[in-house]
C-alpha cells in the first residue's frame, strides 16, 4: 500500500528473549523515583491543537459510534492527523466534557476537522441497527488558525439530529467553536510537565477552556494576583515563563543559569519576590517580578525540591530532601537566616490554619515532623504511614489532607489527635491538592490517568473529571485556600 512501510516480523526464536528485554526495562523504568513520562520538544517552528467534546445531550441513549481517525484539514486539502484519546462515543461515557485528541500542526489556516468513521449502531432491545457510514473522512467545516509556538484548543458539541439520517445513515454531526476566556476570578492553571504546556481551567464550570505551551518541562506555578500574572518553572530550560492571566499566553522568559533546574516557586503575598527553587544547583533564585531578572541567589542544601511561603510572607521554607534539612530565607532581608535539620528526607509541608506550626512529610519515612515555625524547634513526629506523597491544611477547619504514593484515596486528619478521620476515594493516585474556597471543592490532581478530579468538599463525593495533559503536575486557582 502506497505511504505504507511494511516490517518483516522477528524470528520466532528471538521472541521470548526480546519480550524478557523489554519487560526488564519495564521494570527498571517504572521503579526509578520520580519516574515521568519523557519530555516533548518545545513546540519552536510548529503549533499545537486539543480538541475536547463537551456531553452528549440527552436523547443520545440509543446511539454508539467508533472513530478511525480525527485530522485538521489546511487551506490546501492537506490532512495532518490528530492523536485520538479515545474512539468509541457513547452516551455513559460522554456524561462529562473528555478530551478527543491532540496534535503538534504546521501553523497556516485550516478549514475545518475530518472524523473517519469506523462504525456506528442503533441498540435496540433484541438486537443492534448498524448505521451506514462514509468510506472516506466527513469534514466538518470550521476555519481556524494554527500559529507557531503557539497551542490552540477546540470544542465539540454533538448534534443527533445531524448525525443520524432517515434512520439508516450516519455522518458526525459536530459543531465546532472556540471556547471563551472565562473571567480572571474563575481560571485555574495544571502544568502539563511531559507535554510541556497548561491546560486553562474554568473552576465554576469545571471545564477545560484553554491551552498554554510552554517551554520544556513546566512544574511548579504560582499566581501574582497583584500584576494579573502568572510564573512557571520550566525545569528543561532552566527558565520561569512569565504568563498574563488575561491574554493567556506567555509573555516573557526569565532566563535563570545552564543547570538550574527550576522546580518550585514562592512569591510575597504583595509579589515583590518572587523565588525559584532550583533542584539541579541547589541554589535559591531571587527573582523581580517588576524587571523580569534575577537579583540575587542563595545557595542551600542538596537538591531543594519544595518551597513553602509562611502565610505573612517574611520567611520562605526550602525543602532539602536530600540532606534532610529546610533552609529559612529571610524575603526582607533577602537572606538565609539559618539552615534545620529534620531528619528523613523532608518532601513537602504546609501550616496549619494559625501559621505557626508547619507540618513536614517525608518522603523515606512513615512520620510526619511538627516544626514550631516561630521557634523553628521541632515538637513532635506522629507516625502517620508510609508513601506520603502531598499534604494539604484547609485553614477553615484545620484538617490535614494527606496523599500517598500507589493509593487511590486521600485520608483527613484531625490536627489534633492526628488519627485519621475520614477518607475520600478517589480512584486514582494524587500527587498534588488545593481548595477552592469560593467554591467549596477540592481538586486532586492524578497524573497517571491525565486528570484532575474535583470532589465537593463537605460531601466528600466525585462531581466531575477534567481532563489534561502529559504527566499533570500541580494545579494553582484564583481563589484557592
Amino acid at each position: 500500500m502506497p505511504g505504507i512501510t511494511m516490517r518483516s516480523a522477528p524470528h520466532p526464536s528471538l521472541l521470548p528473549c526480546l519480550i524478557s528485554i523489554v519487560f526488564a526495562l519495564f521494570l527498571l523504568a517504572g521503579c526509578q523515583p520520580g519516574a515521568h513520562l519523557p519530555y516533548r520538544e518545545a513546540l519552536e517552528e510548529q503549533g499545537e491543537l486539543s480538541v475536547y467534546t463537551q456531553p452528549f445531550p440527552q436523547g443520545t441513549e440509543r446511539l454508539h459510534f467508533s472513530l478511525a481517525s480525527l485530522a485538521a484539514v489546511k487551506d490546501d486539502g492537506t490532512m495532518v492527523p490528530i492523536n485520538l484519546a479515545f474512539s468509541d462515543f457513547d452516551s455513559a461515557g460522554m456524561q462529562r466534557q473528555r478530551l478527543l485528541g491532540s496534535g503538534i500542526l504546521p501553523p497556516g489556516n485550516y478549514r475545518g476537522l475530518a472524523f473517519g468513521v469506523k462504525e456506528a449502531f442503533l441498540r435496540g432491545e433484541e438486537e443492534n441497527s448498524a448505521l451506514l457510514v462514509s468510506k472516506t473522512p466527513d469534514l466538518v467545516d470550521f476555519p481556524f488558525h494554527i500559529t507557531k509556538g503557539k497551542a490552540a484548543l477546540l470544542r465539540l458539541v454533538f448534534n443527533y439530529s445531524q448525525s443520524v439520517r432517515g434512520g439508516f445513515g450516519f455522518v458526525p454531526g459536530f459543531a465546532i467553536f472556540i471556547p471563551q476566556k472565562p473571567v480572571t476570578g474563575l481560571i485555574g492553571y495544571v502544568t502539563n510537565t511531559a507535554s510541556n504546556n497548561i491546560t486553562v481551567i474554568d473552576k465554576n464550570a469545571l471545564e477545560v477552556v484553554g491551552l498554554i505551551a510552554t517551554g520544556k518541562g513546566p512544574h511548579g506555578i504560582v499566581l501574582d494576583r497583584s500584576r494579573n500574572r502568572a510564573y512557571a518553572a520550566l525545569s528543561e530550560d532552566d527558565a520561569i515563563a512569565v504568563i498574563d492571566v488575561s491574554g493567556g499566553e506567555v509573555i516573557n522568559e526569565i532566563r535563570l543559569s545552564s543547570g538550574d533546574t527550576p522546580r518550585e516557586l514562592a512569591i510575597t503575598p504583595a509579589g515583590d519576590l518572587l523565588l525559584a527553587a532550583n533542584t539541579g544547583s541547589s541554589t535559591v533564585s531571587l527573582l523581580d517580578p517588576l524587571s523580569m531578572f534575577e537579583i540575587g541567589r542563595i545557595a542551600v542544601d542538596n537538591e531543594p525540591r519544595f518551597i513553602l511561603m509562611d502565610p505573612d510572607g517574611k520567611r520562605a521554607f526550602v525543602f532539602n530532601s536530600m540532606s534532610g534539612t529546610i533552609a529559612i530565607i529571610d524575603t526582607a532581608r533577602r537572606a538565609l537566616v539559618t539552615t534545620l535539620s529534620v531528619g528523613e528526607t523532608p518532601e513537602k509541608g504546609a501550616f496549619n490554619r494559625n501559621g505557626d506550626r508547619l507540618y513536614i512529610i517525608n518522603e523515606a519515612s512513615p512520620y510526619l515532623t511538627v516544626l514550631d515555625a516561630g521557634n523553628l524547634v521541632v515538637l513532635q513526629r506522629v507516625f502517620v504511614g508510609s508513601g506520603m506523597r502531598d499534604i494539604m491544611v484547609d485553614p477553615r477547619s484545620g484538617l490535614l489532607y494527606l496523599a500517598r504514593k500507589r493509593e487511590t484515596a486521600v485520608q483527613i486528619y484531625d490536627p489534633f489527635a492526628f488519627l485519621p478521620i475520614a477518607t475520600i476515594q478517589t480512584g486514582d493516585e494524587t500527587v498534588y491538592m488545593t481548595i477552592d474556597s469560593e467554591e467549596n471543592t477540592l481538586f486532586l490532581v492524578h497524573p497517571q490517568t491525565k486528570r484532575i478530579g474535583v470532589f465537593g468538599l463537605i460531601s466528600r463525593k466525585k462531581m466531575t473529571e477534567i481532563d489534561v495533559g502529559d504527566d499533570p503536575y500541580c494545579l494553582t486557582l484564583m481563589g484557592e485556600r
